[in-house]
């Protein structure tokens, strides 16, 4: 079966965040600042993140890493996502001394009333003058954004 070209027929249109504009929000959202990165420098999606287990983050190999669970992915296949530096330093930070390996990492992944809310802290609108929508998933257009550009 061929796949279906859905380009310039989404639904919803969405954007990526500048990078100025993920660090203001980074910089507003408080302890679900970190959630934020690790959807913006790992591409992971909001179901993705929301059954992320410690068992999944590898932080004592070098590099440290995430496994993207064939179960939890949304092209049902494994996947392994390296980290940045200060998000692994981060999820050493925030990881209880007794987390057991079926502990989620983000226990309460920011809703869509609360992300709106960080957004409108940092100054970002959340529909901008082309009609293009800065929601959750735009955290992951803005991963592909900062890869297109790390070319």
């Amino acid at each position: 079966m061929a796949k279906v070209d859905t380009r310039g027929k989404e639904k919803r249109k969405r954007r990526a965040l500048t990078v100025e504009e993920l660090r203001q929000l980074v910089a507003v959202s408080g302890d679900r600042a970190l959630c934020y990165k690790v959807v913006a420098y790992t591409g992971m999606r909001r179901a993705e993140v929301e059954q992320l287990r410690w068992d999944d983050v590898h932080l004592d190999s070098d590099p440290p890493y995430i496994t993207l669970r064939v179960e939890t992915a949304k092209g049902k296949r494994q996947n392994d996502q390296p980290l940045r530096t200060d998000l692994a330093a981060g999820l050493r930070a925030i990881r209880p001394a007794n987390a057991g390996p079926a502990d989620l990492v983000f226990p309460a992944v920011p809703d869509l009333d609360t992300y709106r809310a960080d957004l409108k802290a940092a100054g970002i609108e959340f529909v901008d003058d082309l009609d293009r929508r800065a929601d959750f998933h735009s955290l992951r257009k803005t991963f592909n954004m900062l890869m297109a550009n790390a070319k």
